[in-house]
């Protein structure tokens, strides 16, 4: 690391140096560790299929990379201030369904 940059500027430089092929991939792999051999290859195949699908199966590069950011600290403002923006908040992402105790609730689906 460079001494003479900010933590945050070193972030960055840590994962946009020459080896950001295989930190991405190292992440995908944890990423859906939990998944079994068989359900792994068939999400991979899947994601091999179109950029869309490998985007939306790799949302947590994203969001890595955004909490790395050194720009992420200039939004949300200060502790209990800062507010959730979902991306994907479309007509059909809303409706009635249940939450983790059975209750029947209305609000976005997570995707």
């Amino acid at each position: 690391m460079c001494e003479n940059f900010p933590r945050e500027l070193n972030m960055i430089k840590e994962l946009t140096l020459h080896n950001r092929d295989q930190q991405v991939i190292q992440a995908i792999n944890e990423n859906n560790a939990e998944l079994d051999a068989p359900a792994r290859k068939k999400k991979f195949a899947a994601m091999a299929e179109a950029p869309y699908r490998f985007f939306r199966g790799t949302s947590h590069l994203f969001w890595q990379d955004m909490y790395n950011d050194w720009r992420f600290a200039l939004f949300g403002g200060v502790a209990g201030t800062q507010t959730w923006i979902q991306g994907d908040a479309h007509v059909c992402n809303f409706g009635a369904f249940a939450n983790h105790d059975g209750e029947v609730i209305y609000g976005l689906a997570g995707t």
